[in-house]
């Protein structure tokens, strides 16, 4: 551990951000190499040295402040889905465990980070995405910097938990138009949007299923409306293995 009195730290952390910053520059010329996308070079470039449009940063602030009015509301709190348990066919448990988090948990903790945030933004503009889905409201700041994307002409995100969906509504209403919430399980959810997408989806964010088998199966729904050069990005890969075996 490094501690803030050490006189060497700040040379330590400038040394390590160094070493990320390089190696995440390997890996981006790794996928230049193969085959990565000409649209989302950009988005991957604001990744490697945190730089925007000057545009692109007062869309980002705008939002940044409305995450900041949220977490002021410490004393609030919200019931959120503990987990979204599945049957070993797939389907949904009919009552997931739910919990208690304050709105400054919900801003901070379980909301998109600002540099992600603004990779998704990124990536929907650098794509030229019209139609966007998401499945994972939360609060809603995630598709705050979706919806906000230039070309974007309709937002559609899915959230379980009734309070978060109202929750997300509310603060996509102070950024975007053409936003849709709706307040399902994600396999009843698509049952409902897709048929109503009769020019497919550009791009996709799946954010809120933690199981291999659900999780592929939305996938597998989704596949068939996904367009030329749609995107589909896969949050908390990380979050067990089998969500990197997915």
């Amino acid at each position: 551990m490094i501690s803030s009195t050490d006189p060497t730290a700040g040379r330590k952390t400038r040394g390590l951000l160094r070493l990320a910053s390089w190696i995440g520059h390997c890996q981006y010329l790794r996928m230049l190499t193969d085959d990565l996308p000409q649209s989302l070079q950009s988005p991957i470039e604001f990744l490697l040295s945190g730089k925007i449009e000057p545009e692109d940063e007062q869309i980002t602030a705008r939002i940044e402040t409305l995450r900041s009015q949220l977490a002021k509301r410490q004393n609030e709190r919200v019931t959120v889905l503990s987990g979204r348990a599945v049957n070993q066919d797939g389907s949904y448990l009919p009552q997931p465990g739910t919990l208690k988090r304050s709105l400054a948990q919900i801003a901070y903790e379980s909301s998109v980070l600002p540099r992600w945030g603004t990779f998704l933004y990124l990536c929907a503009n650098a794509t030229g995405a019209k139609v966007i889905l998401e499945l994972g409201s939360s609060a809603g700041i995630s598709g705050c910097y979706l919806a906000s994307a230039q070309t974007c002409q309709r937002f559609i995100t899915v959230e379980g938990a009734s309070e978060l969906a109202k929750l997300a509504e509310t603060n996509l209403s102070r950024i975007a138009r053409n936003f849709e919430v709706v307040n399902a399980r994600f396999a009843d959810a698509l049952d409902r949007i897709l048929p109503t997408l009769p020019h497919g989806v550009d791009m996709v964010f799946l954010d809120g299923d933690k199981h291999k088998t659900s999780l592929l199966r939305s996938f597998e729904r989704l596949a068939s409306h996904l367009n030329s050069g749609s995107v589909v990005v896969f949050d908390d890969i990380y979050w067990s293995s089998e969500m990197w075996q997915a």
